[in-house]
């Protein structure tokens, strides 16, 4: 499930409702610099929908926050924002999308959609597809031609990672941070032999798929499967 997180003052049951039935998990958050911090590190949210203030301090401090996760993923940004905000432009610059008022629910969601398939390529589903390979958010389930794959846990949320954010190179910490989280006591090699086992249970033409750059860690390529 694709976790979401809303920042902002205002009140948000109507746009929580919205999302949380198109089968998204939403957070509420304050502004507040220290709470962003913990919630980050917390929540490891795939999208934000952030309500502009006046003073915009909210939006830079959450571009601080953003460009210090050196070995996070890309978290876009969908601003809620008033006419004024956009005069002059470049006062939401560093955003990825934006939505100004009344925000219609059907709507508020498609933005949110677009941006996560921009993304991660998730489709409105919540589904990620590679020729036959498909792996289903909401349900946590993954199939390979048709047939269901048995994963664990685990497995799974290692391989809708690397599939939702392809052809990027990423190292065994970053992995360990991503998939397992930041207390894990565990080592490294809890992803190598994870990395295992995922390839074990898929096709050999999709295990091919997820490739080792020696040195360096895994990344998901689908450009190497010659059938796409």
């Amino acid at each position: 499930m694709q976790r979401l997180l809303l920042i902002g003052t205002k009140e948000w049951f109507e746009v929580q409702t919205s999302l949380t039935t198109a089968g998204y998990e939403v957070r509420l958050l304050s502004p507040d610099e220290r709470q962003l911090s913990e919630e980050f590190e917390a929540f490891a949210p795939d999208a934000l929908l952030l309500e502009l203030a006046d003073d915009l301090l909210v939006l830079q401090h959450v571009r601080r926050l953003l460009r210090s996760q050196l070995n996070a993923h890309p978290i876009p940004i969908l601003a809620l924002a008033r006419r004024a905000h956009l005069n002059p432009p470049h006062l939401i610059v560093g955003v990825d999308d934006f939505l100004m008022p009344p925000y219609a629910a059907d709507e508020l969601v498609a933005r949110v959609q677009m941006l996560l398939w921009r993304f991660q390529q998730v489709d409105s589903q919540h589904r990620v597809q590679v020729g036959g390979l498909i792996i289903d958010l909401a349900h946590r389930s993954a199939t390979a031609d048709g047939q269901l794959l048995s994963l664990t846990l685990r497995e799974f949320q290692l391989l809708e990672f690397l599939m939702t954010h392809r052809c990027r190179v990423f190292t065994r910490e970053s992995l360990l941070m991503q998939v397992w989280g930041l207390h894990f006591e565990g080592d490294e090699r809890v992803v190598d032999a994870t990395i295992k086992r995922v390839r074990a249970k898929l096709p050999p033409s999709y295990a091919a798929l997820i490739e080792t750059v020696r040195g360096l860690g895994y990344r998901f390529v689908p450009e190497s499967h010659a059938s796409f």
